[in-house]
């Protein structure tokens, strides 16, 4: 019988919200593909990702990362990410400014900012703009939405940073909040448009220090709502900083179905890279034993 040292985590977690739940592993000895695959789908509803952190054999990184959700293996997981590397640097005391990871997405920095911040903060993958084009209401339908609330200030867009992400700009907090999709109507559109994940959002906030209110559905990944995320939020910010939009000042993105009590995640821009950072509240700690 195996085991792993195993932490559940709620990352980007605010002050009322849960954040983002997400299965961090120690593997201790060896532990294989369909290993790492069955345990994400055993977690099925209680976490959106499990993550394997290991030590980076290869020499080209400090550590190699592994994201499992329920139905495959995801090349790049936001909080998954933060959770894990949160979650060793302060354990272990690591003071270390910069540690590297190795994806499937390439070798990413992670900045060490708990001492400062209580935060790390997770270089996003270079982006990938799509030249796909979206009907405003076969989305709005597939989000089940009345088509008057996507708002025509700005256009629909695949944006990949990990996963093909597709950017819905509604005109309302009300309309983000408010918004009710159907599992199986959704799945089917992301899968006949080559998109896995959809970002809702607006520039209507509930709290006016922060920047955007978003919402994100990751359909393509085996569930329905992924409650505070990294990586559909660093698309969101590749996408407002090529159009002009953002002007790279640090800025708070507010996420999640509950008004006045959203999960946040920061955003910076650095070296021409999005940087996405957030703390993570250890909710279990133990072991997972795979029979």
């Amino acid at each position: 019988m195996k085991r792993c040292k195993f932490i559940k985590m709620d990352v980007f977690a605010g002050d009322k919200s849960y954040g983002n739940p997400a299965a961090v592993f120690y593997p201790d000895e060896i532990i294989t593909s369909e290993e790492m695959q069955k345990i994400g789908y055993e977690l099925k509803g209680f976490v959106s990702e499990a993550v394997f952190i290991f030590n980076d054999d290869s020499g080209k990184s400090d550590y190699h990362l592994r994201y499992f959700s329920c139905e495959r293996e995801v090349p790049f997981c936001g909080h998954g990410t933060v959770g894990a590397l949160y979650d060793m640097l302060k354990s272990t005391e690591d003071t270390r400014p910069i540690i590297t990871i190795r994806t499937m997405k390439g070798i990413l920095e992670i900045e060490n900012r708990i001492s400062s911040e209580d935060s790390v903060y997770v270089t996003a993958p270079e982006p990938l703009f799509h030249d796909y084009r979206f009907d405003a209401d076969e989305v709005s339908a597939a989000l089940n939405i009345d088509s008057s609330a996507i708002s025509g200030k700005f256009q629909l867009k695949a944006v990949n940073v990990g996963q093909n992400i597709l950017l819905v700009p509604l005109k309302t907090l009300d309309d983000v909040v408010k918004c009710s999709p159907d599992y199986d109507s959704i799945r089917k559109y992301c899968l006949s448009h080559n998109v896995e994940i959809v970002n809702i959002y607006t520039e209507d906030v509930n709290f006016s220090q922060n920047f955007i209110r978003s919402r994100v559905f990751a359909p393509g990944f085996g569930y329905l709502e992924d409650p505070a995320t990294g990586s559909a939020n660093s698309a969101l910010a590749y996408f407002l900083k090529k159009e002009n939009i953002w002007n790279g000042n640090p800025f708070s993105i507010e996420q999640g179905v509950l008004k006045a009590d959203p999960s946040l995640v920061r955003i910076i821009f650095k070296n021409n890279r999005v940087l996405f950072g957030g703390k993570a509240k250890t909710r279990i700690d133990g072991y997972y034993f795979l029979v």
